[in-house]
Formats: structure tokens, sequence, C-alpha cells
């Protein structure tokens, strides 16, 4: 990674969590539903939001665990305060609830969260 790299992607992280920071999540989830459209292939976006004051123990901790279950952050975005999203290429809907929920049940000792999902398709 080039110098210029890494200062736009220590830029572009939320220092507590890792995840993207809200501009560069939209700027990201453009570029996705662009592609999406493009290729044919769907996209959902997953929007989290941690039911208490979270502390940045528990920020990072859900953080954390979105990116252990997406194998990266690039496509994980924190849009403030207790709110996350996600981006999930050529997924469907079923795959995300119970994505969701997975993340619920391995969250559920640090946390509750509410969660929705919407689906970009073909066509969309």
């Amino acid at each position: 990674m080039t110098e210029l790299a890494a200062l736009q992607d220590l830029i572009d992280r939320d220092a507590v969590t890792g995840a993207l920071t809200h501009s560069a999540f939209m700027r990201r989830a453009c570029a996705e539903m662009s592609n999406a459209q493009h290729s044919g292939q769907s996209l959902a976006l997953v929007v989290f939001d941690l039911d208490h004051a979270a502390g940045d123990h528990v920020l990072s901790t859900f953080g954390s665990l979105l990116a252990r279950r997406l194998g990266s952050a690039d496509n994980i975005g924190r849009l403030g305060g207790e709110a996350f999203a996600l981006l999930l290429r050529d997924s469907n809907i079923d795959a995300a609830r119970q994505m969701i929920d997975r993340l619920r049940d391995d969250f559920n000792d640090v946390a509750t969260f509410s969660a929705g999902v919407t689906m970009l398709t073909r066509g969309e």
C-alpha cells in the first residue's frame, strides 16, 4: 500500500470501530450499487442500531464482530453514534436475515440491536 493510500485509508476509517466513516461508506455504497446494476448482481443493505448508549468498548466489539463475519471491514460503515450499515454483495433477503440472526446470537451477551435489510435487485 502506498503512503497516500495508507493515509486515505486512515482518513476513511472510524478510529473506534475500524469501519468506514459515514462519508466513505456512502461513496462505497454508491459504487457498489452502480456495480450491482451493471453486473445484474443483487446487493443487500443492512442497517443496525445498537439499542443503548454504547461506550467505545461496545462499539469496537460490534465493529470487530461485523468485520469477522464479513471477512473484511471494507463494506461496513459507522453511520454515526450507534448506527452501522453493511453491504452484502450477491446476497438475498433470507441470507441477510440469517446473518443478522447469527450476529444477534454472537453479540447478545454484549448488547442488543435493531436491524433492517433492503435489497437492490436487477433492474432497480
